[in-house]
C-alpha cells in the first residue's frame, strides 16, 4: 500500500444503525468494506458522487476521485447530534426531555434545523433505553437454556419441572424421541 497522504483531520461518528461512518473535512464516508486491517470508505451521497477514502487504523492511505459536491457540515453535525443524545440515552439517567432539550441548545440553528422533529428524537431516546434494559430472549430449545454458575448444583429439580413443562409445549418439545415414550420416561424418573 502507498505511503500515508497529508492527514486533514478527520474522525469517526456512529451512524443511525450503530456502524461506523468516516467524517471528513463536513463530507462523510460510508463502510464499503474491510480487507484485512484496511477499510474502504465510500461517500455517502452514493448516487452522485464516486470519491473514495482507504484507511489503515486512523490513517489515510489513499483517495480516488474527488467530490462532485460540497462539504455539508450541518448533516455531519446532525449525525454526531443525534449519536450522541443515543449515547446518553444508554449511559445516563437524565429524562427524555433534558437529554434533547440540551442537544437542541448546542447545536447550531442549521444543525437543528436538519434533526427529526421533537417526537421522533424522544422516541428514539426512549427505544434506546428500552434496547439497554430489555430482558434477555426467552429460550426456545433445550440448549439455549443457561442457568446462573452459581445456581448450577441447586436447579436441578426446577430444570427437570421445566423440562416437563416444555414438552407440552410443541416448539419446545424434544422432537427426537415419540410424545408417547418421552411422557413414559418423565413418569420413570
Amino acid at each position: 500500500m502507498a505511503e500515508p497522504l497529508d492527514q486533514p483531520t478527520f474522525r469517526l461518528i456512529k451512524s443511525q444503525r450503530g456502524g461506523d461512518k468516516l467524517l471528513e473535512n463536513g463530507f462523510l464516508f460510508g463502510v464499503q468494506r474491510r480487507v484485512g486491517d484496511v477499510t474502504h470508505w465510500l461517500c455517502e451521497q452514493r448516487g452522485v458522487c464516486k470519491a473514495r477514502v482507504h484507511t489503515k487504523g486512523m490513517v489515510i492511505v489513499k483517495r480516488t476521485n474527488e467530490h462532485s459536491h460540497g462539504p455539508d457540515e450541518q448533516t455531519a453535525d446532525c449525525c454526531e447530534a443525534k449519536a450522541g443524545m443515543k449515547r446518553r440515552a444508554r449511559e445516563s439517567q437524565d429524562s427524555t426531555h433534558h437529554i434533547v432539550g440540551e442537544s437542541l441548545q448546542t447545536a447550531s440553528e442549521g444543525t437543528a434545523a436538519k434533526l427529526p422533529k421533537l417526537d421522533s428524537l424522544k422516541r428514539t431516546i426512549q427505544r434506546q433505553r428500552a434496547s439497554v434494559l430489555a430482558a434477555p430472549a426467552q429460550p426456545t430449545t433445550l440448549a439455549e437454556l443457561a442457568l446462573p454458575a452459581d445456581s448450577q448444583g441447586r436447579t436441578v429439580l426446577a430444570l427437570r419441572l421445566w423440562c416437563r413443562r416444555c414438552t407440552q409445549i410443541p416448539h419446545l418439545r424434544d422432537t427426537t424421541q415419540p410424545r408417547d415414550a418421552a411422557a413414559k420416561q418423565d413418569l420413570a424418573s
